[in-house]
Protein backbone atom coordinates (compact mmCIF):
# COMPACT_ATOMS: atom_id res chain seq x y z
CA UNK A 1 0.00 0.00 0.00
CA UNK A 2 1.14 3.27 -0.97
CA UNK A 3 2.52 5.30 2.24
CA UNK A 4 3.03 9.01 1.89
CA UNK A 5 5.86 10.53 3.08
CA UNK A 6 6.12 12.04 6.44
CA UNK A 7 7.61 15.44 7.25
CA UNK A 8 9.10 15.08 10.38
CA UNK A 9 11.42 17.03 13.02
CA UNK A 10 13.78 15.67 15.54
CA UNK A 11 14.97 17.73 18.39
CA UNK A 12 17.76 16.67 20.83
CA UNK A 13 20.46 14.51 21.88
CA UNK A 14 20.14 12.06 18.93
CA UNK A 15 23.24 10.63 19.06
CA UNK A 16 23.03 9.02 22.42
CA UNK A 17 22.89 5.33 22.19
CA UNK A 18 19.13 4.83 23.56
CA UNK A 19 17.67 7.62 21.08
CA UNK A 20 19.39 6.44 17.90
CA UNK A 21 17.20 4.01 16.91
CA UNK A 22 14.86 6.82 16.81
CA UNK A 23 16.58 8.84 14.94
CA UNK A 24 17.38 6.40 11.91
CA UNK A 25 13.46 5.24 11.65
CA UNK A 26 12.80 9.10 11.34
CA UNK A 27 15.32 9.61 8.93
CA UNK A 28 15.03 5.88 6.96
CA UNK A 29 11.00 6.40 6.81
CA UNK A 30 9.91 10.05 6.80
CA UNK A 31 11.55 13.50 5.65
CA UNK A 32 13.29 14.85 8.78
CA UNK A 33 14.98 17.52 10.06
CA UNK A 34 17.36 16.60 12.88
CA UNK A 35 17.82 20.14 15.12
CA UNK A 36 20.62 20.62 17.53
CA UNK A 37 18.67 23.27 19.03
CA UNK A 38 15.34 24.82 19.40
CA UNK A 39 16.15 27.90 16.58
CA UNK A 40 16.77 25.38 14.76
CA UNK A 41 13.89 23.46 15.67
CA UNK A 42 11.64 26.58 15.03
CA UNK A 43 13.48 27.66 11.36
CA UNK A 44 12.43 24.43 9.85
CA UNK A 45 8.91 23.96 11.65
CA UNK A 46 8.13 27.43 10.47
CA UNK A 47 10.00 26.81 6.94
CA UNK A 48 7.85 22.98 6.52
CA UNK A 49 5.29 22.74 9.12
CA UNK A 50 5.65 19.43 9.88
CA UNK A 51 3.51 16.80 11.09
CA UNK A 52 5.30 15.19 14.29
CA UNK A 53 7.51 17.01 16.15
CA UNK A 54 9.72 14.39 18.51
CA UNK A 55 12.04 16.04 21.17
CA UNK A 56 14.94 13.58 22.35
CA UNK A 57 15.07 13.27 26.01
CA UNK A 58 18.08 10.83 26.87
CA UNK A 59 18.22 12.68 30.66
CA UNK A 60 16.31 15.27 32.73
CA UNK A 61 17.29 18.90 31.10
CA UNK A 62 17.84 20.02 28.11
CA UNK A 63 14.73 21.10 26.02
CA UNK A 64 12.35 23.06 28.60
CA UNK A 65 8.59 23.44 29.40
CA UNK A 66 8.94 26.96 27.93
CA UNK A 67 10.59 25.70 24.36
CA UNK A 68 7.80 23.33 24.28
CA UNK A 69 5.43 26.25 23.81
CA UNK A 70 7.45 28.20 21.08
CA UNK A 71 7.39 24.98 19.10
CA UNK A 72 3.41 24.53 19.99
CA UNK A 73 2.96 28.15 18.71
CA UNK A 74 4.93 27.72 15.59
CA UNK A 75 2.99 24.51 15.03
CA UNK A 76 -0.08 23.87 16.53
CA UNK A 77 -1.34 21.10 14.15
CA UNK A 78 2.04 19.36 15.04
CA UNK A 79 1.96 16.09 16.97
CA UNK A 80 4.32 16.66 19.50
CA UNK A 81 6.47 13.30 21.43
CA UNK A 82 8.95 13.36 23.95
CA UNK A 83 10.86 10.41 23.73
CA UNK A 84 12.72 9.86 27.06
CA UNK A 85 16.08 7.91 28.08
CA UNK A 86 16.80 5.79 30.79
CA UNK A 87 17.54 8.58 33.40
CA UNK A 88 14.08 10.07 32.80
CA UNK A 89 12.56 7.48 34.44
CA UNK A 90 11.02 8.88 37.15
CA UNK A 91 10.99 12.04 36.53
CA UNK A 92 6.54 11.87 36.20
CA UNK A 93 6.92 11.37 40.06
CA UNK A 94 10.04 13.54 40.83
CA UNK A 95 10.70 15.85 38.36
CA UNK A 96 9.17 17.96 35.62
CA UNK A 97 8.06 16.06 32.59
CA UNK A 98 7.32 18.33 29.43
CA UNK A 99 3.20 19.19 29.41
CA UNK A 100 1.68 19.16 26.11
CA UNK A 101 3.86 16.38 24.16
CA UNK A 102 2.89 12.21 24.52
CA UNK A 103 5.68 11.16 26.55
CA UNK A 104 7.52 7.48 25.35
CA UNK A 105 9.94 5.74 26.95
CA UNK A 106 13.49 5.06 24.11
CA UNK A 107 12.48 1.91 23.90
CA UNK A 108 9.09 1.80 22.85
CA UNK A 109 9.50 4.50 20.15
CA UNK A 110 9.92 3.06 17.28
CA UNK A 111 6.94 0.51 17.91
CA UNK A 112 4.56 3.88 18.70
CA UNK A 113 6.11 5.79 15.32
CA UNK A 114 5.31 2.73 13.17
CA UNK A 115 2.12 2.99 14.10
CA UNK A 116 1.65 6.65 13.82
CA UNK A 117 3.19 6.34 10.24
CA UNK A 118 0.45 3.42 9.54
CA UNK A 119 -2.64 5.77 10.86
CA UNK A 120 -4.51 6.57 8.37
CA UNK A 121 -8.22 7.02 9.81
CA UNK A 122 -9.47 8.91 12.81
CA UNK A 123 -10.28 5.69 14.50
CA UNK A 124 -6.03 5.26 14.57
CA UNK A 125 -4.76 9.07 15.67
CA UNK A 126 -3.20 9.32 18.66
CA UNK A 127 -4.92 10.48 21.91
CA UNK A 128 -5.25 13.87 22.38
CA UNK A 129 -2.03 15.86 24.25
CA UNK A 130 -4.70 17.11 26.82
CA UNK A 131 -5.79 13.30 27.68
CA UNK A 132 -5.48 11.76 31.29
CA UNK A 133 -3.56 8.33 31.11
CA UNK A 134 -7.14 7.26 31.98
CA UNK A 135 -8.75 8.98 28.91
CA UNK A 136 -5.37 7.64 26.58
CA UNK A 137 -6.30 3.78 27.52
CA UNK A 138 -10.04 4.10 26.80
CA UNK A 139 -8.88 6.14 23.90
CA UNK A 140 -6.29 2.87 22.87
CA UNK A 141 -8.97 0.85 23.70
CA UNK A 142 -11.17 1.86 21.06
CA UNK A 143 -8.49 1.98 18.64
CA UNK A 144 -8.47 -1.08 16.10
CA UNK A 145 -6.37 -3.94 16.00
CA UNK A 146 -5.90 -6.79 13.88
CA UNK A 147 -7.24 -10.13 15.20
CA UNK A 148 -5.19 -12.90 16.96
CA UNK A 149 -4.23 -16.02 15.19
CA UNK A 150 -2.70 -18.87 16.91
CA UNK A 151 -1.28 -20.18 20.96
CA UNK A 152 1.25 -18.00 22.68
CA UNK A 153 3.13 -19.42 25.10
CA UNK A 154 3.91 -17.70 27.63
CA UNK A 155 6.61 -18.04 30.46
CA UNK A 156 6.10 -16.23 33.72
CA UNK A 157 6.82 -17.09 37.19
CA UNK A 158 3.47 -17.39 38.64
CA UNK A 159 0.38 -18.06 37.45
CA UNK A 160 -0.89 -14.69 38.27
CA UNK A 161 1.47 -12.72 36.54
CA UNK A 162 0.84 -15.02 33.91
CA UNK A 163 -2.94 -14.17 33.67
CA UNK A 164 -1.74 -10.08 33.34
CA UNK A 165 -0.19 -10.33 29.81
CA UNK A 166 -2.60 -13.57 28.91
CA UNK A 167 -5.86 -11.64 28.85
CA UNK A 168 -5.67 -9.14 26.73
CA UNK A 169 -4.13 -11.66 24.28
CA UNK A 170 -6.57 -13.90 24.89
CA UNK A 171 -9.57 -10.34 24.04
CA UNK A 172 -7.49 -10.25 21.37
CA UNK A 173 -7.88 -13.68 19.90
CA UNK A 174 -4.57 -15.88 20.77
CA UNK A 175 -4.61 -18.52 22.31
CA UNK A 176 -2.57 -19.15 25.56
CA UNK A 177 -0.39 -21.58 27.72
CA UNK A 178 1.41 -20.46 30.91
CA UNK A 179 4.96 -22.19 30.50
CA UNK A 180 7.34 -22.08 33.78
CA UNK A 181 10.16 -23.55 35.03
CA UNK A 182 8.79 -26.18 37.66
CA UNK A 183 5.78 -26.91 35.01
CA UNK A 184 7.16 -26.66 31.31
CA UNK A 185 4.63 -26.49 28.85
CA UNK A 186 4.12 -26.73 25.38
CA UNK A 187 1.98 -27.28 22.79
CA UNK A 188 1.77 -27.69 18.63
CA UNK A 189 1.56 -24.63 16.26
CA UNK A 190 2.54 -22.11 18.70
CA UNK A 191 2.63 -18.56 17.09
CA UNK A 192 4.80 -16.93 19.43
CA UNK A 193 6.86 -17.85 22.86
CA UNK A 194 6.63 -14.32 25.65
CA UNK A 195 9.26 -14.05 28.26
CA UNK A 196 7.99 -12.04 31.31
CA UNK A 197 11.14 -10.74 32.48
CA UNK A 198 11.85 -8.43 35.18
CA UNK A 199 14.50 -5.70 35.58
CA UNK A 200 18.07 -5.96 34.42
CA UNK A 201 18.63 -9.14 32.42
CA UNK A 202 22.53 -10.10 33.31
CA UNK A 203 21.11 -12.79 36.27
CA UNK A 204 18.58 -14.13 34.00
CA UNK A 205 20.54 -14.58 30.63
CA UNK A 206 20.73 -18.35 30.33
CA UNK A 207 17.39 -18.54 30.64
CA UNK A 208 16.41 -16.51 27.78
CA UNK A 209 18.96 -18.53 25.99
CA UNK A 210 17.63 -21.72 26.92
CA UNK A 211 14.12 -20.55 25.64
CA UNK A 212 15.48 -19.13 22.49
CA UNK A 213 16.96 -22.84 21.80
CA UNK A 214 13.59 -24.48 22.97
CA UNK A 215 11.80 -22.24 20.50
CA UNK A 216 13.58 -23.37 17.23
CA UNK A 217 12.19 -20.98 14.75
CA UNK A 218 9.31 -19.77 16.68
CA UNK A 219 9.67 -16.11 17.95
CA UNK A 220 10.90 -15.04 21.01
CA UNK A 221 9.63 -11.68 22.58
CA UNK A 222 11.11 -10.80 25.70
CA UNK A 223 9.58 -8.09 28.30
CA UNK A 224 11.87 -6.52 30.82
CA UNK A 225 11.19 -3.86 33.30
CA UNK A 226 12.38 -0.65 32.80
CA UNK A 227 15.43 -1.74 29.99
CA UNK A 228 18.59 -0.49 29.92
CA UNK A 229 20.28 -0.29 26.65
CA UNK A 230 22.30 -2.93 27.44
CA UNK A 231 19.64 -5.55 28.46
CA UNK A 232 18.28 -4.94 25.15
CA UNK A 233 21.23 -5.59 23.03
CA UNK A 234 21.68 -8.71 25.53
CA UNK A 235 18.67 -9.79 24.82
CA UNK A 236 18.60 -9.79 21.56
CA UNK A 237 22.01 -11.61 21.44
CA UNK A 238 20.52 -14.33 23.59
CA UNK A 239 17.99 -15.33 20.74
CA UNK A 240 14.93 -12.85 21.37
CA UNK A 241 13.51 -11.94 18.08
CA UNK A 242 11.59 -8.81 19.76
CA UNK A 243 12.50 -6.80 23.53
CA UNK A 244 9.80 -4.62 24.83
CA UNK A 245 10.08 -2.81 27.91
CA UNK A 246 7.66 -2.69 30.80
CA UNK A 247 5.20 -0.79 31.64
CA UNK A 248 3.74 -0.99 28.30
CA UNK A 249 -0.02 -0.49 27.24
CA UNK A 250 -2.50 -3.54 26.20
CA UNK A 251 -2.82 -2.10 22.81
CA UNK A 252 0.91 -1.33 22.23
CA UNK A 253 1.89 -4.69 23.30
CA UNK A 254 -0.60 -6.35 21.21
CA UNK A 255 0.59 -3.75 18.36
CA UNK A 256 3.74 -4.66 18.58
CA UNK A 257 3.31 -8.70 19.00
CA UNK A 258 1.32 -8.51 15.54
CA UNK A 259 4.02 -6.70 13.68
CA UNK A 260 6.47 -9.22 14.45
CA UNK A 261 4.45 -12.22 14.02
CA UNK A 262 3.41 -10.59 10.22
CA UNK A 263 7.39 -10.42 9.89
CA UNK A 264 7.93 -13.80 10.56
CA UNK A 265 5.52 -14.78 8.07
CA UNK A 266 6.16 -12.67 5.76
CA UNK A 267 9.96 -14.02 5.92
CA UNK A 268 8.66 -17.68 6.06
CA UNK A 269 6.54 -16.62 2.54
CA UNK A 270 9.86 -15.21 0.90
CA UNK A 271 11.94 -18.28 2.41
CA UNK A 272 9.64 -21.16 0.52
CA UNK A 273 9.16 -18.55 -2.46
CA UNK A 274 12.98 -18.75 -2.89
CA UNK A 275 13.32 -22.77 -2.15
Amino acid sequence: MFERIRTTCLLGSAEHEELRPTRDFLLARTHCEVAATVGQALEFVRRSSPELIVVAKPRRGGVSQADVERLRRAAPLAHLVSVVGSWCEGETRSGEPLLGTERVAWHQATGRLKAWLRANVSANRPAPLTATPAERALWEADRSLAEGQGTLVIRARSFDEYETWADPCVSAGYGAVWDSERHPAWVRNVAAVIWIGGGGLAAEADTVRSLARRCGDVPLLALLSFPRHDDVDLARACGASLVLGKPISNHDFLNELAVMLESGRSRETTRRMAG
